[in-house]
């Protein structure tokens, strides 16, 4: 099946690549991939456009050659070559076995290449086998390399984002339609992975809950539907972009507390969109979010070490991403730039708050001006149910 997706946007992420790695002083990019959709795969979507749902590869980017990839299956290495992106695509369960021939072949046995997914995704036996069959190759962990192209997204990318909101408001109006008391919370939430998967998703992740304290997959027991319940999902779109929302659904009003918590919220969401323009930080906009609740009376009692933001799109969590837990600013902090999409959720333990917390999630891109919101006027309030 041949890639919908033109080859020109291909180009130009090879060449924005190559360009970089330049400037690092590599003679070549090696990309480790794992079809697993936290931070395993992301890199060979975007050098391949095939969506990697399992096995393992290596993808090697010279900086003056063709690239090549190698595939622990056969099968799945002759489907990337049909895609189109990548004409040199091996088939060999010994995957380092088969890059390190590619390398020789392009004659790279003396080069400096960098390695992305160093850390995170490639084994450190490869690591090890790569040492030991290419000694004279210098490898160099560089993921911040491949970090600082991919971080920010074209248009088209863009637009992929944009697409997935659809497909989330209609399989969060499919769950609220199929709830009714008795029905288990796996039937609920099957309804919803259902109408996301006919709209062409790739995977969804829900977490639910009838408690405040409860976040978790969904269980083969009952649900109550007498008080609130909260859906939290996650969709990867058949462009192999995410996104991420979360919404209450209540058989009763919010508290006064409640309410003016969900209210001093979305005031503070405001606040941050309008300071989130380039050149400030993470770290930066998250102390906005922090000030606009203390105006409104709500101070944390201590940190979230969830992030307050993370980078989005190939792989459900990207750089950069920044948490608040420990001293401000040690953690992830990065530099805002025009053209990133951030996953957007702070969470705070409030001091005298108890009960159900807002736990408002959206997807946003920075632009000249500040963010604005992929999910368009999608309100966070709480959904009203008869």
């Amino acid at each position: 099946m041949k890639s919908m997706l033109p080859l020109s946007e291909r180009d130009r992420r090879m060449s924005s690549l190559r360009m970089a790695a330049a400037e690092a002083r590599l003679d070549g990019l090696l990309f480790a991939g794992k079809g697993h959709y936290w931070t395993g795969r992301g890199a060979i979507r975007y050098l391949t456009d095939f969506h990697l749902w399992a096995h393992d590869a290596l993808l090697l980017l010279p900086v003056e050659s063709a690239p090549v990839m190698t595939v622990n299956s056969y099968g799945v290495a002759q489907r990337v070559a049909e895609r189109g992106w990548l004409e040199d695509a091996r088939g060999d369960y010994r995957l380092v076995r088969g890059i390190a021939d590619a390398i020789r072949e392009k004659g790279l046995t003396g080069a400096r290449i960098g390695i992305v997914g160093h850390q995170w995704i490639l084994p450190a036996g490869a690591c090890d086998d790569l040492a030991a069959m290419l000694p004279h190759v210098t490898f160099v962990p560089s993921d911040h390399v491949f970090d600082a192209v991919r971080t920010v997204k074209s248009p088209l990318e863009i637009e992929q984002c944009r697409q997935l909101w659809p497909v989330m408001r209609a399989s969060m109006a499919r769950f609220r339609d199929a709830l009714s008391p008795g029905i288990t919370q796996r039937e609920a939430v099957a309804a919803a992975v259902a109408t996301a998967t006919a709209m062409g998703a790739r995977e969804v992740l829900a977490f639910i809950g009838e408690r405040p304290d409860e976040y978790d997959p969904p269980e083969n027991v009952a649900m109550r539907c007498d008080d609130v319940v909260r859906l939290h999902l996650e969709i990867c779109g058949e462009s192999g972009h995410w996104c991420e929302r979360t919404m209450t659904f209540a058989y009763r009003d919010p508290t006064p507390a409640e309410a003016a918590l969900l209210h001093a919220e979305v005031v503070a969401y405001e606040a941050v969109r309008r300071a989130a323009v380039p050149g400030r930080t993470l770290a930066e906009i998250s102390a906005v979010f922090v000030d606009a609740m203390a105006d409104q009376g709500f101070s944390a009692s201590g940190s979230s070490a969830h992030f307050d933001f993370h980078g989005q799109g190939l792989d459900a969590i990207e750089h950069p991403w920044f948490s608040s837990y420990g001293p401000a600013g040690t953690f992830g902090d990065a530099v805002l730039r025009e053209g990133q999409v951030f996953s957007y959720h702070p969470r705070r333990p409030y001091v005298g708050i108890v009960g159900w917390l807002p736990d408002i999630h959206d997807d946003i891109l920075i632009e000249s001006t500040g963010a604005i919101r992929l999910s368009g006027d999608w309100a966070f309030d709480w959904q009203r149910m008869p």
